[in-house]
């Protein structure tokens, strides 16, 4: 198994946005907020000593306002593909007065055994 989590974190952290695991978000925290889960974790080619995996995240931008809404998933897409994620899908969501985007991003990724 290989963990990029470490490394992605970083990267949005360089980029101005702090990411924070879905499951520690709550009403106290300050908008925007951008959460992510990960979605998928598996082999896809294994060899004697090297292998490859499938990484898959959940990323979730939460804003007061479409427009920011709007502009912080700009910036998280940005991140995330030069990261060399694929975008894999996107759903637009109010809610109790916030906006969500919710994306998900793919990518392959070398892993030594």
């Amino acid at each position: 198994m290989v963990d990029i989590t470490p490394e992605l974190i970083k990267l949005f952290r360089a980029n101005g946005i702090t990411l924070i695991a879905e499951e520690v978000q709550d009403s106290v925290n300050e908008y925007p907020l951008v959460t992510y889960s990960e979605a998928e974790n598996s082999d896809n080619a294994v060899g004697d000593n090297v292998g490859y995996s499938n990484i898959a995240y959940t990323i979730n931008v939460w804003t007061k306002s479409k427009a920011e809404c709007m502009s912080v998933s700009k910036k998280v897409d940005e991140v995330m593909h030069s990261a060399e994620f694929m975008r894999t899908g996107s759903l637009f969501q109010t809610y109790g007065g916030l906006y969500r985007h919710i994306w998900t991003y793919r990518r392959l990724v070398y892993e030594a055994f």
